[in-house]
């Protein structure tokens, strides 16, 4: 009720500026690797392996960085989480520059994705502090930033790969180096979080200083019992799996995996496809080639999925929206793929595919970040949101084994349908958020639960 009274405004849009940063940041280190992978494979005479450890040992840091800065933004704050994971992403980002073995190179790779597995808790800070009302569609602006950060990075490969892959890599780095001095400046403390730790008198001062940005002068001034019911709870591993939240925390572990196999892998079926098209050119270089233009007009598609869910969402509601984007994208990759392996077929044909698969990956990650942060209660909403990005870095972790190491684009296109109808089935078992009550996706998983009737013996058989 305190935030929905603060309403929306230069507040919020400071932080969703330093958070859209840190969302562009994720976006360009981990998508540079389908560009610079390629690249050192040549320089390094790489195997195919080894080229796909290269963009796994970032998904494999991220996954540890979930697990571990999730919980900690539960126990020590959003904020100094927040401007950990920039400090890490800015200087082992800095740091691959300097990389001169393939092992140091992987080092520095790992920890880019330790710090890139902090960055739900800027984007759950950001939910924290929107009215319900405003909650979806302005989450969902958060990831313009990351299709900015995705066509940003296709546009710093072009201008700069074969020229320096190390000034590449510190072009990558400098979007973070922005998020975390903005974060620091601009982003206070959640009062959500402040309140689970008993700590009233700074969470009513936040929330002054937020409702006097937004024109609204001491708006909270005398009412401070409406913001002191939050829960003190510390929030843990084992705490997800407790009967209260535990068919909620599984739904929505099966989300996660399923998407970040489904969004990494797509990426890396274009950029595999459009590498080395043979449009006819005799290029002798050392370096290798890809077709920039397809790759960028591929990932501009993101503008056209979030707009299209920014539509949606709050219309036919979140689980509809993202089920029918699961749907497209099983159809648009599985045909990109088969058509790819199609001889004289032409490159229109496939850059149409491509750019149907990217609206409609976007269109469903989008979706399941907003949902994850509604449903999930404050007092695990970090180590929540946490342990469901670990499960994304999990599906991640794989796609490059499966796009590199598999020779077959058919079979790589039957693979990722049968994910896309995997995660599909997942999403049906999360409740509607769509005017939720923020964080309650568990009582809602529990009332629903409750209403079902109870079977007969034949629908028991």
């Amino acid at each position: 009720e305190a935030i929905d009274m603060m309403g929306t405004g230069y507040f919020q849009y400071k932080i969703l500026i330093a958070a859209g940063l840190g969302f562009a940041a994720d976006a360009i280190e981990v998508l540079l690797l389908s560009f610079l992978s390629l690249e050192l494979r040549e320089d390094w005479d790489l195997t195919e392996t080894q080229t796909a450890t290269m963009t796994a040992s970032v998904f494999a840091g991220a996954f540890v960085g979930s697990l571990v800065l999730g919980p900690a933004a539960d126990t020590y704050g959003r904020r100094p989480v927040f401007l950990a994971c920039g400090a890490l992403l800015s200087l082992f980002g800095m740091g691959t520059a300097l990389s001169q073995t393939y092992i140091f190179f992987l080092v520095m790779q790992f920890l880019v994705g330790v710090g890139v597995g902090g960055l739900t808790v800027p984007f759950d800070i950001l939910a924290e502090f929107l009215p319900s009302d405003k909650r979806g569609s302005f989450l969902l602006c958060i990831e313009y930033f990351w299709t900015g950060g995705s066509l940003l990075v296709a546009l710093m490969a072009y201008l700069t790969l074969q020229r320096s892959w190390q000034f590449f890599v510190v072009l990558c780095a400098l979007p973070c180096v922005f998020s975390t001095i903005l974060a620091a400046l601009w982003v206070p403390e959640s009062p959500r979080w402040l309140l689970t730790q008993g700590r009233q008198e700074e969470a009513l001062n936040i929330l002054n200083l937020a409702a006097r940005q937004n024109g609204q002068d001491d708006l909270y001034q005398n009412r401070i019992l409406i913001i002191g019911d939050e829960l003190e709870e510390n929030s843990s591993f084992a705490e997800l799996l407790k009967p209260r939240f535990r068919k909620l925390v599984l739904a929505l572990w099966g989300v996660w995996i399923g998407f970040g196999l489904c969004y990494y892998g797509t990426i890396m079926v274009v950029v595999r496809v459009f590498s080395d098209l043979d449009d006819g050119s005799t290029n002798q270089s050392d370096h290798q080639d890809f077709d920039y233009m397809s790759i960028v007009v591929s990932s501009s598609a993101e503008i056209l999925g979030v707009t299209l869910v920014l539509l949606l969402i709050d219309r036919i509601g979140r689980i509809p929206t993202q089920m029918a984007a699961y749907a497209g994208g099983c159809i648009s990759v599985f045909l990109l793929c088969f058509l790819a392996s199609t001889e004289n077929i032409s490159r229109n044909v496939l850059l149409v595919c491509a750019f149907s698969a990217r609206v409609f990956e976007m269109s469903s990650t989008g979706v399941a970040w907003v949902s994850t942060a509604e449903l999930l209660p404050t007092e695990i909403r970090t180590t929540g949101h946490g342990t469901a990005n670990a499960m994304a870095r999990i599906g991640a972790l794989v796609s490059p084994y499966l796009i590199d190491d598999l020779g077959s684009l058919r079979t790589i296109g039957i693979i990722m349908g049968v994910v896309h109808i995997g995660t599909m089935i997942s999403a049906s078992y999360l409740p509607e958020s769509k005017n939720m009550v923020m964080g309650g996706g568990a009582e809602a998983v529990h009332n629903r639960r409750q209403d079902e009737p109870e079977p007969d013996s034949y629908h028991l058989l």
